[in-house]
């Protein structure tokens, strides 16, 4: 983390059921007034694994919800601490 709180993200990705691969991606992560925190991010891949992608989303209490979109494909994620 640095003082403008950009944090790494770790990925482990698949693409069209065959190629798979793990990237890291900086984020800017943000708390907000209930607690809550929200983040920002983008990375560079491919052009054949859809160029420029985008992420955004939120981690509260035990939930991380985001979601991603490039030029090829969009799509979110969802986990739950699971006690």
């Amino acid at each position: 983390m640095n003082g403008m709180g950009d944090h790494e993200f770790f990925y482990h990705a698949t693409w069209k059921t065959i190629l798979s691969g793990s990237y890291k991606a900086v984020h800017r992560v943000q708390k907000q007034k209930d607690g809550t925190y929200t983040f920002t991010g983008e990375h560079k891949m491919p052009n054949w694994a859809g160029g420029l992608y985008h992420y955004e989303g939120t981690i509260k209490g035990d939930e991380f919800k985001a979601s991603y979109r490039c030029s090829m494909d969009n799509g979110t994620y969802t986990m739950k601490r699971v006690r």
